[in-house]
């Protein structure tokens, strides 16, 4: 696998290393020094992992990967998609079965 335009989703991350989600991680938000592209790098392969692990929720659902379901959310609740994403990005993947559908069944 190419480390050129490497893109972390649930379609490529169960088979990612250590060092190409490091490497993704850095191409995709830019060089950090230190401390703070650690805990980057941390949150992102933390993050990646997660999204792996729920694709087969996702396609229980009758989406294809993340960005497919959260668009499906966005149709069903006639939200905003950037609204979606926005809410996403905090909840974390690990809360798109429960927390971004009640916040988004809040906001309906």
């Amino acid at each position: 696998m190419s480390r050129t335009g490497c893109v972390i989703n649930a379609d490529n991350v169960v088979d990612m290393s250590a060092d190409i989600i490091f490497d993704a991680v850095a191409m995709t938000y830019g060089k950090v020094k230190g401390t703070e592209m650690n805990i980057l790098t941390s949150f992102r392969a933390i993050e990646a992992q997660e999204i792996a692990a729920n694709l087969e929720s996702y396609l229980d659902y009758g989406a294809e990967n993340r960005a497919e379901y959260l668009q499906m959310l966005s149709e069903d609740y006639d939200v905003d998609l950037d609204i979606v994403h926005a809410m996403a990005d905090v909840l974390g993947p690990m809360e798109d079965f429960d927390g971004l559908v009640t916040s988004l069944e809040d906001i309906a």
